[in-house]
């Protein structure tokens, strides 16, 4: 597995991730081991590696959803399984799978995870009606998931990302599965987004 930073972008607000001698097993097989690394605010990192190379497990450290065998991860100076009990929303993360539910439509996705939050339905409409016109996703919102195009449902899961405004936003594969042009134009969102 390699990582690439984009260094250009540093903030000189502290570490956003810190991750001190990081690693995770399945049993008795090590997927990674001695991890160290910091991430700061506006920073873009890359993650390449062959499949099974830990890449998801990465991911799902950084988010909380899985904790270290040995090793800290924090996210904004907070142990990062702890975070996601308490703050879920300050990491968003992104899959090349959208995880919506097909048979409700694009708005009705997105009141549902945004309850989970305590966002009201129209808390939800609020926030997400400026990020449904930025995604040009507006004509196909009150449309049922099943019938959306990949494009369209990989927007609609980065929206439903971003709609607590998180202060670390992941993406494993977010591209995967989509046209060359909607993905230029997810690169150059999360690009603005970091700066």
């Amino acid at each position: 597995m390699r990582v690439a930073k984009n260094k250009k972008k540093k903030r000189d607000d502290g570490p956003v991730v810190v991750m001190e001698n990081a690693g995770r097993s399945f049993g008795k097989k090590v997927v990674l081991s001695d991890l160290n690394l910091d991430v700061s605010g506006g920073e873009l990192l890359g993650v390449i590696g062959p499949n099974g190379g830990g890449k998801s497990t990465l991911l799902l450290l950084m988010s909380g959803l899985l904790r270290p065998t040995t090793g800290k991860v924090s996210v904004c100076g907070i142990d990062a399984y702890a975070l996601s009990l308490t703050e879920a929303g300050r990491v968003g993360l992104v899959t090349a799978r959208p995880g919506l539910y097909p048979l409700l439509t694009g708005r009705e996705n997105l009141q549902h995870f945004g309850g989970l939050f305590g966002l009201s339905p129209e808390e939800v409409d609020e926030k997400a009606e400026p990020l449904t016109r930025e995604f040009e996703l507006t004509d196909g919102f009150d449309e049922r998931v099943g019938r959306m195009s990949t494009g369209m449902q990989q927007k609609l899961s980065l929206i439903r990302a971003l709609l607590l405004s998180p202060k670390l936003l992941l993406f494993d594969e977010p591209t995967a599965n989509l046209a060359p042009v909607v993905s230029r134009v997810l690169y150059a969102e999360v690009r603005r987004r970091a700066d």
